[in-house]
C-alpha cells in the first residue's frame, strides 16, 4: 500500500532572542528566517514521525508477532487488520484516515484491547478555523495531490489540528489543558506548545500505475482481450484521459514507436517493469505527474489524477499462509513417506516466516542472500515452464533449469534429482541446504498437504501406496501444467523416485477394460465347441471440450504387460486355466487421422482399429472380425457345462500368480518408438462372473458380448485403480471385486458406463460423480485431512442423467487443454490436480 500523507504545520513559539553584539537588520532577518525555518522543520518531522509510529503501532495491535531468525513478522489478526483501519475517510475511497478530533487512530473490535489506540486530534479545531493571526488552512489545500478530483468533492470535512508539546505531539486530544498552561513558557512545563500539525493519509496502492498502464493505438485485439497486465489496460476508459495513445506514446518513446514493437516490449519484460527502458521516460513523483497534467490538459486532465498513481510496486515475495484452523490430516500428520509422517505446518508453512540461515547465491535474481531474509525473495516466473522441452532444455542451460525445477532431462524424460529419498523437501530443508526452493518445492508449499495423498484402501497395493504418496501427486502436478503451458499434445515424462509420469494432453485416454469372453469356432445347434476365448477389449475417450491435437501425435497402440488367465470355478472340479503372459509386440494399433474419440468408443475396425498380432486378437463372429481385444487365452470346457446338464460354475478373468498384476497402457508413436503415455497400473483385479442361474449358457457364449469391465472414475487420471462392473444382459450376473480395488466401497454393477443397475453390495454408486465429489451426493470421498473438496466437473447444460460430468454430447461440461502459456496465475487452476 503506497500512503501519501498530507500535512499541514505551524510553529506557535514565541522566540527571544538576545543580542549580545550589534547586528544589521538584514542579519536579523536571516537568523530569524532561519530559526523559524528550523522550528518549523522540527515540527513537521515530529509530525511525521509521529504518524508513522501510530500506523506501525497500530500494525502492532492488530497482528500477533512470529520471531524466525531474529526477524519480527506479524501476521494479522483479522483480514481488515492487514490494511489501516479507515478513519475520517467519508467515503472518499482514496482516503484512508484524517485527523478527527475525539476519534481513536484505529478502530476494531479485532485489535488487542492492551494497546491504545491514541485520540490525539483536538475536538472542534478544524484547520478551516481562523487562527489568533490570521491564518487557516483552505479545504483546497487538502487536495494538492488531486486525489479527491479536481476539485474538493460535496461532503469534504478538514482534518483537526493535533497540538505538539516539549514532550511530542499530545496524546488525548479531547483532554487539552487550560490555554494558560499550553502557552506557558516556563521551563518546568512540558505541556507548553511549540506547534500544531494535521493530516491526511491518501492510499496510492489501489491506482493505476501511469508509467506502466496502457498501450498505443494498433495493438493486436488478443493482446487487448487478454487483460492480464497493467500494459493490456485501457486508459480511454478511465475519465479524464483524454488522449492515451499521446501519453504512452510520450512515456514509451521508444518501445511504443510501432504496435509490434510495443507488443514485443511489453512479452519480454523481465523485471516486472521495475525499470525505464533506455530511450523512454517516466513519471519521477506524483508532483511530476501534476505538471505534465496541467500542462497537457488536453491529453490528461486534473480529473483523472485520482486514478492514477507513479508507483504500485508491491513486496515480490510471496507472503501466504495457511489458516491456522484449518483441518489437520488424521491424526495431526502430514505427507506418509515410507511410513514416516511429518507435521502439516512443515510442508505448508507460512512462507514470509521461513527465512534464510546461510548465505547464497540466488538464482531468481542474482543477489546474495542475507542470513534472516525471506528464504523466497521472488516470486516463480512462470514463462520458465517454457524451458521444459521434450528433448531437454530450451531457451535455457541445463543449470538454470535444475536450478529452477529441479530437474535434468535423461534422453527421453526429465527427471528430479533434488529429492531426498524419493520425496520433495519442505522449505524448511531447503534453508538448510543453503538454496533457493524449486518448482516443485513451492508447489509442495502451497498446495494443502491434507488435500494430497488420498488413497483407495490401506496403502498395501501398489495403486494404494501410490495414490497415498503425495510426492507423487505433485509431480502428476507440475507434468500437467507443464502441458497446459506448452502448445503441442506431446505428453510431457516426468520421473520421481524411480516412476515415470506423463502430463495430460489433448489425446485419447482409457475409460474402460472389458474382459470378453467368445466361444469358437461358432457352434451350430447340434454342435457344440469345448473352447472359450477370452480377450481384454479397450474403450478409449478424449474428453477434452475441443479433440483436434494440433502438433502432436497421431498413431496409438493399446497393449497389456503382466499375466493374467482366464478360468471355470466352483462347486465342480476345477478345469485347468489357460495362462497368457503378454509380451512382445502385441496391441492394437489405432489413430486419430478422421477419428476424435470425443465419445468413449471401443476399439474396432469400425473406427480404424487393427489387431498388431494378427488372428489371435480379433473376435470372431462367424466368419468376420467383429471386435478386436488383446487375447488372454482359451479355456478347455466339458460340453455338458456349456449346453445342458449341470449349472455351471463361476467364470472369472484373474491374474496369474506369482506375478498378480496387469498393466494396461495407451502409447504414441514417435518416429519408430512406441512411447507410453497413459496407463492403468498394477491391476490385481479378479472379475467374476456367477452364472449358476443363467438361463442360457449357450446364449451367453454364442456372442462375443462385453461381459465384465474394468472402469475408471475419470480417464485422466489412474488414481484410485479401477472399479469393477459388468453388464446386466445376463439375468443373475454379480460382480465381486478384489478387496484392494475401490474407494470405501468400489463395487459396480450397470448396464454401460453411463447408467447405473442395482448391486447387493453397494447400490447407486457411480464413478464418475467423483469427478463432482460434492458433500450432497453419495458417492463421495474426504481428502486426507476429512475434508469434502468439489472436484472440477460441473454440468453447464442439459440434465444429469449419468455419473460422468461429461456426459455424452456436452462438451460445453468439458475440461480444456490451453495449450499455449499461462495469462495468469489463475489459468493454473485448468491444470489437473490428478484426481477425479
Amino acid at each position: 500500500m503506497a500512503l501519501v500523507v498530507i500535512l499541514a504545520a505551524l510553529v506557535l513559539a514565541t522566540i527571544i532572542l538576545t543580542a549580545f553584539m550589534a547586528q544589521t537588520t538584514l542579519s536579523r532577518q536571516v537568523s530569524l528566517s532561519s530559526a523559524g525555518q528550523n522550528r518549523a522543520e522540527t515540527v513537521g518531522q515530529t509530525a511525521l514521525e509521529t504518524i508513522l509510529g501510530d500506523l506501525r503501532t497500530e500494525i502492532v495491535a492488530g497482528s500477533t508477532l512470529h520471531t524466525s531468525n531474529e526477524v519480527n513478522i506479524y501476521t494479522p489478526l483479522a483480514n481488515l487488520a492487514a490494511i489501516p483501519s479507515r478513519v475520517g475517510a467519508e467515503g472518499f475511497t482514496n482516503v484512508v484516515k484524517r485527523s478527527v478530533g475525539g476519534s481513536n487512530f484505529w478502530q476494531g473490535s479485532f485489535y488487542q484491547g492492551t494497546i491504545a489506540s491514541p485520540l490525539r486530534a483536538i475536538p472542534g479545531a478544524s484547520t478551516t478555523n481562523m487562527s489568533a493571526n490570521g491564518r487557516a488552512i483552505t479545504p483546497s489545500r487538502w487536495n494538492v495531490p488531486y486525489l479527491l478530483g479536481e476539485s474538493i468533492p460535496a461532503g469534504f470535512v478538514s482534518p483537526d489540528w493535533i497540538l505538539v508539546n516539549r514532550q511530542g505531539a499530545m496524546t488525548n486530544g479531547a483532554t487539552t489543558p487550560d490555554m494558560a498552561t499550553l502557552s506557558n513558557p516556563d521551563e518546568g512545563n512540558d505541556q507548553y506548545v511549540v506547534g500544531r500539525f494535521a493530516y491526511m493519509i491518501y492510499n496510492e496502492g489501489g491506482l493505476l500505475d501511469i508509467n506502466v498502464a496502457g498501450y498505443p493505438t494498433g495493438v493486436p485485439s488478443d493482446f487487448k482481450s487478454r487483460r492480464s497486465s497493467l500494459p493490456q489496460v485501457d486508459l480511454g476508459k478511465i475519465p479524464g484521459i483524454n488522449d492515451a495513445d499521446a501519453v504512452v506514446k510520450w512515456r514509451n518513446q521508444k518501445t511504443a514507436l510501432t504496435a509490434a514493437s510495443y507488443t514485443n516490449h511489453v512479452f519480454s519484460m523481465t523485471n516486472g517493469f521495475m525499470q525505464v527502458e533506455p530511450g523512454d521516460q517516466g513519471f519521477v513523483s506524483r508532483q511530476d505527474l501534476i505538471k505534465y497534467a496541467q500542462s497537457n490538459p488536453a491529453q490528461l486532465a486534473l480529473s483523472a489524477l485520482q486514478y492514477l498513481g507513479t508507483f504500485s510496486r508491491e513486496v515480490n515475495a510471496p507472503t501466504y499462509a495457511p489458516d491456522p484452523g484449518r483441518n489437520r490430516t488424521k491424526g495431526g500428520e502430514g505427507y506418509r513417506r515410507g511410513g514416516a509422517a511429518e507435521q502439516d505446518d512443515a510442508f505448508n508453512p507460512s512462507l514470509i516466516n521461513v527465512r534464510a540461515t546461510s548465505e547464497f547465491d540466488r538464482f531468481s535474481d542474482q543477489t546474495k542472500a542475507k542470513i534472516g531474509e525471506p528464504l523466497i525473495k521472488n516470486r516463480f516466473p512462470l514463462n520458465r515452464l517454457s524451458w521444459l522441452g521434450r528433448t531437454g532444455p530450451q531457451g535455457a542451460t541445463a543449470d538454470q533449469v535444475r536450478a529452477a525445477f529441479g530437474l535434468e532431462y535423461s534422453g527421453d524424460a526429465w527427471v528430479y534429482t533434488e529429492d531426498i529419498s524419493n520425496r520433495i523437501r519442505t522449505l524448511a530443508e531447503v534453508a538448510a541446504a543453503g538454496r533457493e526452493p524449486n518448482f516443485f518445492e513451492l508447489l509442495q508449499a502451497g498446495i494443502t498437504v491434507g488435500s494430497l495423498g488420498k488413497a483407495a484402501g490401506d496403502g498395501s497395493s501398489f495403486v494404494a501406496a501410490l495414490d497415498s504418496n503425495t510426492y507423487s501427486q505433485i509431480a502428476q502436478i507440475v507434468a500437467n501444467l507443464i502441458d497446459q503451458y506448452d502448445q503441442d499434445s506431446f505428453p510431457t515424462r516426468l520421473q520421481l523416485g524411480g516412476i515415470e509420469f506423463s502430463g495430460i494432453e489433448n489425446l485419447p485416454y482409457l475409460t474402460r477394460v472389458f474382459s470378453t469372453p467368445s466361444r469358437y469356432p461358432r457352434p451350430t445347434p447340434t454342435t457344440y465347441s469345448k473352447k472359450v476365448g477370452v480377450w481384454f477389449q479397450p474403450e478409449v475417450w478424449n474428453p477434452s471440450a475441443h479433440f483436434s491435437t494440433g502438433t502432436g501425435p497421431s498413431n496409438f497402440r493399446f497393449i497389456v504387460t503382466g499375466k493374467a488367465h482366464a478360468a471355470f470355478g466352483g462347486t465342480v472340479a476345477l478345469i485347468p486355466s489357460a495362462t497368457n503372459e503378454f509380451i512382445g509386440p502385441t496391441g492394437i494399433v489405432f489413430s486419430t487421422a478422421g477419428q476424435s474419440f470425443s465419445e468413449p468408443t471401443i476399439l474396432s475396425p469400425t473406427v480404424g482399429a487393427i489387431a498388431a498380432t494378427g488372428s489371435k486378437d480379433e473376435l470372431k463372429d462367424g466368419a468376420s472380425t467383429v471386435m478386436l481385444g488383446i487375447w488372454i487365452g482359451d479355456i478347455e470346457s466339458d460340453q455338458r457345462w456349456l449346453h445342458g446338464g449341470p449349472p455351471m460354475p463361476d467364470f472369472y478373468v484373474a491374474c496369474a500368480v506369482p506375478d498378480p498384476s496387469v498393466n494396461f497402457e495407451l502409447q504414441y508413436l514417435e518416429g519408430s518408438t512406441w512411447i507410453t503415455y497413459d496407463r492403468i497400473r498394477n491391476s490385481t483385479l479378479k472379475m467374476d462372473m456367477n452364472l449358476h442361474s443363467a438361463p442360457s449358457e449357450y446364449a451367453f457364449f454364442n456372442k462375443p458380448w462385453q461381459k465384465v469391465y474394468m472402469i475408471r472414475s475419470d480417464p485422466w487420471s489412474d488414481r484410485f485403480g479401477v472399479g469393477v462392473s459388468s453388464n446386466d444382459t445376463v439375468p443373475g450376473q454379480t460382480v465381486r471385486p478384489s478387496a484392494d480395488v475401490g474407494l470405501y466401497s468400489w463395487w459396480l454393477n450397470s448396464a454401460s458406463g453411463w447408467t447405473l443397475g442395482s448391486s447387493p453390495y453397494d447400490p447407486g454408486l457411480h464413478p464418475g460423480l467423483l469427478t463432482e465429489n460434492k458433500s450432497t451426493t453419495q458417492n463421495r470421498y474426504e481428502d486426507p485431512d476429512g475434508v469434502v473438496r468439489p472436484a472440477v466437473g460441473a454440468y453447464t447444460t442439459g440434465s444429469i442423467p449419468s455419473g460422468y460430468p461429461m456426459v455424452p454430447a456436452n462438451a460445453d461440461s468439458r475440461p480444456l487443454i490451453l495449450n499455449r502459456p499461462f495469462r495468469s496465475v489463475g489459468e493454473m487452476g485448468y491444470a489437473s490436480r490428478g484426481m477425479p
